[in-house]
């Protein structure tokens, strides 16, 4: 340990060394600035300090400190050029410019400074040191002692130079914190103005920052996995996309759709990169785009797309269809008259009566087929209950519903089949063409009875059609009505689905289904500008859901 006597005390280098290591207890710049000012004024015995900090070429005050205290001026600082009634500027350019400390004593003598005009009317002792990191200086000390003129001789000088050294580390760490700190603000206010969700991963899964388009609004703990944060039916496909890109480094783009914090699913764009520090991926920044509403435009533009492609097909068809079903209408009537003549000729044997009841039979089949065709062709007058563009008349679900059982509720009792009708009182009512509603509803109760008969030849708990309605906002906002027919028949088999609604597909066997029945009522949902679904459940059940708008009708009506 080595003392050094100045002005009748000693200072304990060893002292002033332990108290320059507290600077790098903080990295807060006031804070760091106020210690160094009161270690600096204690160990200089000065009666005034003053700090400058040099940046771009300048230099500001930093802090002034007396033994009432301490002023920092790190807000705003002025610079030198400002005050010079309060420095000597011109002996603290020459320390900046030659890095090296000056010591002057001003008393009535001539001295190098004697010009400066902040010494006239002075005695002082002063000394003004440069605070060195790497080599340049980024700042100054600056001492004044008026009562003794030789207060600072060569050893206190080393002293002070020692901490200076100290005190350009904490000076620098504490400017990069502040500059770090303030571009984290900036940062956090540029990500926070996003309406993205952006959210900061760390390798442990843990979530280190999210801005507040994704902040949930009921706590202010951001430290939380991000499988809490993700969920729904798309957050395995995120979290493992985050622990691939931790893993390998390199970006991911996705779609999914998913619940973020808390929010009802939506569809998000989501872009996943890695954050890489000294060659090592440190974190991941997921940034997540909300693409619903493009998401469901697509939807409706393919189901639109969909549907005129299918209209179109029924319509191509449909004339197809009826020039054929003309064609063969009137030779096979004749075939089935001709038939019935056998039949009655009394020189017909048995043989030959039995052979013209089968033609006849036959040949009704084949009507039955031509008048489907017609129906579907829409060019039957007897099919139609109004002129076109007539879309019939106010009535309730619960009358078509109704209107359609009474025609079919003792069958489905004999095959033992559970019905059950869910109608509630409050639907809207619905303008249409009752009596064609009431064949695509009977045409959709058939197809599931065949279905049910077929996976069951008897009684089954299971053995059931469902009947039920809801009331639906449309896509323009209007109200639609929505009439689902559902049974446990086992579904349409997956690659007849996309054909379901195909003319002459059928999946029933050659003698139970012509293939027109779906494909009509499809036609006549249609018409009526609503739309016919099937919600398959493969090995489960068929779903079809018939989609009306409400026009103007009045609810209740």
């Amino acid at each position: 340990m080595r003392e050094i006597g100045i002005t009748d005390r000693a200072i304990d280098v060893a002292s002033l060394l332990e108290a320059a290591k507290s600077l790098a207890e903080d990295l807060r710049l006031p804070e760091v600035i106020s210690r160094v000012m009161t270690i600096a004024l204690i160990n200089a015995a000065a009666e005034r300090a003053v700090l400058l900090l040099a940046a771009k070429g300048e230099l500001s005050l930093a802090a002034e400190a007396s033994v009432e205290g301490t002023t920092a001026y790190v807000e705003d600082p002025p610079l030198l050029a400002d005050i010079a009634e309060r420095v000597p500027a011109s002996l603290l350019y020459d320390v900046l410019r030659t890095a090296k400390p000056i010591v002057v004593h001003v008393s009535g003598q001539e001295h190098r400074y004697s010009s400066e005009a902040y010494f006239r009317g002075r005695e002082l002792s002063v000394l003004c040191l440069p605070i060195i990191r790497r080599g340049r200086p980024m700042g100054l000390l600056y001492f004044e002692h008026s009562l003794s003129p030789g207060a600072f001789d060569r050893d206190r000088v080393e002293l002070l130079g020692l901490l200076a050294g100290h005190a350009s580390s904490a000076l620098e760490n504490a400017r990069l914190y502040e500059n770090l700190r303030d571009s984290e603000i900036r940062w956090r206010s540029l990500v926070d103005q996003l309406p993205d969700y952006v959210v900061l991963v760390g390798r442990n899964g843990s979530l280190e920052y999210v801005n507040a388009a994704a902040r949930p609004t009921h706590t202010a703990d951001f430290q939380f996995n991000a499988r809490e944060f993700v969920t729904g039916e798309g957050a395995e496909t995120v979290t493992a996309a985050v622990e691939r890109v931790l893993r390998g480094g390199t970006q991911e783009a996705l779609e999914v759709r998913v619940e973020l914090s808390g929010a009802a699913p939506r569809w998000y764009a989501v872009r996943v990169a890695p954050i890489v520090i000294d060659g090592e991926i440190d974190r991941v920044i997921v940034v997540s785009t909300d693409i619903d509403d493009r998401k469901r435009a697509e939807a409706q533009r393919d189901r639109f797309e969909a549907q005129l492609r299918q209209q179109q097909r029924l319509d191509s068809i449909g004339i197809l269809a009826s020039g054929v079903a003309h064609e063969i209408n009137n030779p096979v009537q004749g075939m089935i008259n001709y038939a019935e003549l056998i039949s009655e000729s009394a020189a017909a044997d048995a043989g030959i009566r039995e052979l013209a009841r089968e033609i006849r039979h036959e040949g009704r089949r084949v009507t039955t087929i031509i008048r489907h065709l017609l129906a579907f062709s829409r060019r039957d007058p007897s099919e139609l209950s109004g002129q076109p563009g007539d879309l019939g008349e106010v009535t309730t679900v619960a009358e078509i519903v109704e209107g359609t059982l009474s025609l079919v509720r003792v069958v489905l009792r004999r095959d033992q089949i559970n019905l059950s009708v869910e109608l509630p009182d409050d639907l809207p009512a619905v303008v249409c063409r009752s009596q064609q509603i009431q064949q695509v509803i009977m045409n959709l109760v058939t197809n599931a009875r065949d279905a049910l008969n077929a996976r069951w030849q008897g009684y089954d708990v299971n053995k059931a059609i469902d009947i039920g309605a809801r009331a639906l906002e449309g896509e323009d906002g209007e109200p639609w009505l929505c009439i689902e027919v559902s049974d446990t028949g086992g579904g349409v088999p997956e690659a007849a689905a996309a054909h379901i609604f195909d003319p002459f597909f059928t999946t029933k066997g050659r003698d139970q289904g012509t293939g027109l029945g779906l494909a009509v009522s499809h036609g006549i949902v249609s018409d009526h500008g609503g739309r016919l679904v099937l919600d398959n459940r493969p090995g489960v059940g068929a779903n079809f859901r018939i989609e009306l708008p409400c026009a103007a009708a009045p609810r209740g009506a």
